[in-house]
């Protein structure tokens, strides 16, 4: 049986994770042709995953600064196989620290409910939760994982509770991670020092370019270390270190616009050992000589060791030239970062079209502010069928009752479920229901500011946007994004997003088809439309194989009803 699997993490905007859901199954066919004896290409990057930060950092209604639980997540999609979600990385004094998380970790329930991949991509949701009990007042808030260790295969639960006593991640003064064993470098050089204090104060994180450190790529070992990041404008600089297999080992990474992506592998003697270079997204042909990686190596090397230091105390280490701003100095999340660095490329179509006036641009704008309305006011009926399950399931979702009972599971294949079935539903956590109507944050995909007119319709105008940015593989130009918006109502009737033409993908698949479209109706003209389907999927030629994924959510049957806690009526 031919089986492969890739990383995935999951964020806010579901705007973005479907499209990017099936390009991680576009990458899961390259690497199930690539067993078959095609060679898997030896440039894949860090930044054609996707990443997630849980929320870094929070704030309450008062301004006041939260505890963050404080971890980050990834998750491994398997075809075929199982899908599960680990720990990427754990923030030093944070509940998550303080609780026991380690990198590695894999998720096995949530507050006592068994979570698929799928459905942690809510994850987001339920820590939305928990601030929100902490802003109302509640005294303290936990969140329960049951995980196993990737190695002993020990299964533990592991309870963070916020606040939690100090110190705290992100104080007024940096305080060492409590309960860290210092550090002891026995190696000598220039970088010996350095090294040791990434160690003592870093963030605590598993290695996933492992094939970087010339490890075997598996999950069941992971290789742990110490980095901390710094960002400054466009240029961001990491500095991970690990001590896990038996001597000092550090990695450098410089991420530019101008000279993309490189990583150095060296140790505490500050001599360059490897590297891994990739080119900027604008300029893919361009190529780094020896003598120019070595110059870049001694560059990075003479960044840490001299231009960082302690600024304003917030944090162990900052760049002196206070250019990468205090806040953001660790916790930078790349979608926010690479904006200002990555300039989506405009296809000579787009180029082409009307601007939009000033009057369309606000209908437009009308049409944003809408998206994601009323959502807790609505109960529905809802059939799904998702990536990878043949299963139909037919759920009706009540915002009026209380959570435990907001889904009921009405038929499975047009059946009633029995017990069982039901129980794996459940289990699945399917009894959450989805995030469909909270509809994302699309101004974080699409560029906003560039609003051009594809057609202007009697009832509708349809506006196309450029996508800020996308991944090699799927270059912007190549993407089309359509948003109608009906001009009485100035709402959407539906947007999407899709490929103009076919794509390469990991050398070995090529995408002829790769989007997703969201519908939208109206059911009382002073109330914003809802959302009454999502469907993404695409199709692939994997060699001599032809692939399709596809997904697709359908909602029926709309009442208007008062949210729970207060008298459920319905609207007539």
């Amino acid at each position: 049986m031919l089986s492969s699997a890739i990383r995935v993490g999951w964020g806010r905007n579901l705007f973005a994770g479907w499209m990017l859901a099936f390009c991680c199954s576009v990458h899961a066919w390259a690497g199930e042709a690539s067993s078959l004896g095609a060679t898997a290409s030896s440039n894949a990057r860090e930044d054609d995953e996707l990443e997630d930060l849980e929320h870094l950092p929070a704030f309450n209604v008062k301004a006041d600064r939260l505890e963050e639980f404080g971890f980050r997540a990834g998750g491994m999609i398997a075809i075929p196989g199982p899908s599960y979600a680990w720990v990427r990385e754990v923030f030093p004094n944070t509940a998550a620290s303080k609780a026991g998380l380690r990198p590695g970790d894999i998720i096995l329930k949530v507050d006592g409910k068994k979570r698929s991949l799928f459905s942690l991509m809510r994850a987001d949701k339920a820590q939305d939760k928990k601030w929100a009990e902490l802003a109302a007042g509640k005294k303290s808030v936990s969140w329960v994982f049951e995980v196993r260790d990737p190695v002993t295969k020990e299964t533990r639960t592991v309870t963070m509770i916020v606040p939690s006593p100090a110190p705290h991640w992100g104080s007024v003064m940096w305080s060492t991670p409590e309960g860290r064993t210092p550090a002891v470098v026995k190696e000598s050089g220039p970088l010996a020092g350095r090294a040791a204090e990434i160690l003592d104060n870093g963030i605590w994180t598993k290695w996933e370019g492992v094939a970087f450190l010339n490890v075997p790529k598996t999950e069941k070992a992971p290789v742990l270390g110490y980095e901390w990041r710094i960002v400054e404008g466009a240029e961001r600089h990491r500095m991970w270190v690990t001590q896990q297999r038996g001597k000092t080992e550090i990695v450098f990474e410089r991420r530019s616009p101008v000279i993309g992506n490189v990583l150095f592998l060296t140790t505490p003697a500050g001599m360059l050992a490897n590297t891994r270079y990739s080119p900027p997204k604008k300029n893919k042909k361009m190529k780094l000589s020896s003598e120019e990686l070595e110059a870049a190596f001694q560059t990075e090397m003479d960044f840490w060791l001299t231009k960082v230091g302690r600024v304003s105390g917030r944090w162990p280490f900052e760049a002196l030239s206070g250019a990468g701003g205090a806040g953001d100095i660790a916790i930078v999340r790349r979608d926010i970062q690479e904006s200002t660095a990555v300039v989506a490329v405009r296809s000579a179509s787009f180029l082409a079209l009307p601007v939009a006036e000033e009057a369309q641009r606000a209908m437009f704008a009308d049409a944003l502010g809408k998206v994601g309305a009323d959502a807790e006011c609505w109960a529905y009926t809802e059939i799904s069928r998702g990536f990878g399950d043949d299963r139909v399931t037919t759920v009706r979702i009540d915002p009026s009752k209380p959570e435990a009972e907001r889904s009921t599971l009405l038929m499975v294949d047009g059946k009633k479920p029995g017990a069982a079935v039901f129980q794996q539903w459940r289990d699945e956590g399917r009894g959450v229901p989805e995030t469909l109507g909270e509809l994302p944050e699309i101004s974080s995909v699409v560029d906003v500011n560039d609003v051009r007119v594809f057609a202007d319709e009697a009832r509708a105008v349809v506006f196309e946007l450029p996508l800020k940015t996308t991944s090699a593989e799927f270059p912007s130009d190549k993407v089309q994004a359509l948003f109608r918006v009906n001009k009485a109502q100035r709402a959407f009737e539906n947007f999407s997003v899709k490929l103009r033409e076919a794509v390469r993908v990991a050398g070995v698949a090529k995408v002829t088809d790769a989007g997703f479209e969201v519908r939208f109706q109206s059911f009382d003209p002073a109330l914003a439309p809802q959302p009454v389907l999502l469907k993404t999927g695409g199709a692939a030629r994997v060699l001599l194989v032809k692939l399709k994924r596809g997904f697709e959510t359908k909602r029926t049957d709309f009442v208007r009803v008062l949210p729970f806690e207060e008298e459920a009526t319905r609207v007539e």
